[in-house]
């Protein structure tokens, strides 16, 4: 479980880079969302009934910020997604979110942050969506 603390904390410091071209109040809401579900997770909270909360709070996000097309925006998507798959070790639900990402054109920039990680999981999830 720790290795899944540190895989997340490393996906979390990499997707949160500083950009000028990003909008910040996307970015403040996922860093905040980031911080409860940390939070949960360091108090063992880590069941998808124990998430749900969080969970809703990132489609409420993502609504919010419906029709932008970001990379804030992605980065909370791919967030949800790495919490499916990453804590919750659901794929039916993770994979789908990367699908997503694919779909919407933001895979492309996500992809080279989500390899870096050196993840044979997470790089053969990836190479399943962008084939």
């Amino acid at each position: 479980m720790k290795t899944t603390l540190r895989i997340l904390a490393v996906t979390l410091s990499l997707l949160l880079p500083v950009s000028l071209v990003r909008a910040a109040d996307a970015k403040e809401e996922l860093k905040e969302l980031v911080g409860k579900v940390r939070t949960k997770i360091s108090s063992g909270k880590k069941t998808e009934k124990d998430l749900a909360e969080n969970l809703a709070e990132f489609d409420k996000v993502l609504a919010a910020h419906k029709g932008e097309k970001t990379d804030d925006v992605a980065q909370i998507l791919m967030m949800k997604a790495m919490l499916y798959l990453q804590v919750l070790d659901n794929e039916e639900k993770g994979l789908p979110l990367l699908k997503q990402l694919k779909q919407q054109h933001w895979a492309i920039s996500l992809a080279p942050v989500v390899m870096s990680l050196k993840s044979p999981y997470l790089t053969s999830l990836l190479a399943q969506v962008t084939n």
